[in-house]
């Protein structure tokens, strides 16, 4: 519990230093776009291959393949269980409704928000869940948005650099390729970079957005309290339920959890915008949903110790 506290304290003090940063106009927009290509295209790459390599095995990867397909499971469930949200009435936006229900940022953030609650052993069961919910949200989130004749251009944009990297990881240990000593230590290094550049961006983010311009409507709250709580609550039931026929390793079922609780991933916002389906409203429920993490992260970090 000590640790979780302490880890807790340590994501706050780093997005917190961010929103300091940000108030004396020392980061802002141009540092967030640096940031961010940064993270999603060099330190996060080297952090997965050094991750898989460094903590797996050719014969524990070829076990996790169970875990990738509880991670598939959980994102099917929520599939339906946003189906079923969305016969209210009181659900307009219902594209919106389940893309934002369905999808996590569970790299940009929960990476980082993982390995500091669990240390570097959770980033091959971060990158498990982050590449079923990616691959659904390609295809399947495409087609919520726009219909089923994009989901060939959503597949295109499963080749990022961070999904290349799984691959290329993947491919060095089923093959027992090794990797020189001095590259293995560089990218250690570059992949550390990953936690502290993508909280400092978090912090950013949230300042710059700030609470008056993010007022919610109703449909708004709707979203957010489904997000935050019906999400999580359903995911911890199929955790449960699959720990009784599986046995699932007790990080494996942190970081699942811990993964549903993170905020809308910033794709929501930019596919809603691409296709004209409500971006404005998408964006202010990505904008809240951030800010709310302030929250969230501290109470669902200290929850999981005691519901695992």
């Amino acid at each position: 519990m000590s640790r979780i506290i302490s880890s807790v304290i340590l994501v706050m003090l780093m997005v917190g230093t961010g929103c300091f940063l940000t108030k004396k106009e020392i980061l802002g927009e141009e540092s967030n776009k640096l940031f961010s290509q940064l993270v999603l295209k060099i330190c996060l790459p080297a952090l997965i291959i050094q991750g898989l390599t460094g903590r797996f095995t050719r014969e524990g990867l070829i076990k996790s393949a169970q875990w990738l397909g509880l991670s598939f499971i959980i994102i099917i469930v929520l599939i339906i269980a946003s189906k079923v949200i969305i016969l209210s009435k009181h659900i307009k936006r219902k594209a919106l409704f389940q893309i934002s229900f369905i999808f996590a940022n569970t790299i940009f953030v929960g990476l980082p928000v993982n390995i500091a609650l669990f240390g570097d052993e959770s980033i091959p069961y971060i990158f498990l869940y982050y590449f079923a919910s990616t691959t659904f949200f390609w295809t399947y989130g495409i087609y919520c948005v726009q219909g089923e004749g994009n989901i060939r251009e959503g597949l295109k944009k499963l080749l990022t650099p961070t999904t290349t990297a799984f691959f290329i990881g993947v491919i060095l240990l089923l093959f027992k390729v090794p990797i020189p000593g001095f590259i293995a230590t560089y990218m250690k290094y570059i992949g550390g970079m990953t936690t502290p550049l993508a909280m400092l961006y978090l912090g950013t983010s949230m300042y710059s957005l700030g609470i008056k311009s993010l007022k919610p409507d109703f449909e708004s709250v709707i979203g957010l309290v489904s997000k935050f709580i019906i999400a999580p609550a359903i995911v911890f039931i199929i955790i449960k339920i699959a720990d009784g026929f599986l046995i699932l390793p007790l990080l494996l079922k942190k970081v699942y959890f811990i993964q549903t609780t993170m905020p809308l991933m910033t794709n929501v916002a930019i596919v809603s915008g691409y296709y004209n389906k409500s971006p404005k409203e998408a964006s202010k429920l990505v904008g809240l949903s951030t800010i709310l993490v302030i929250v969230t992260i501290p109470f669902y970090a200290i929850l999981t110790e005691f519901i695992f």
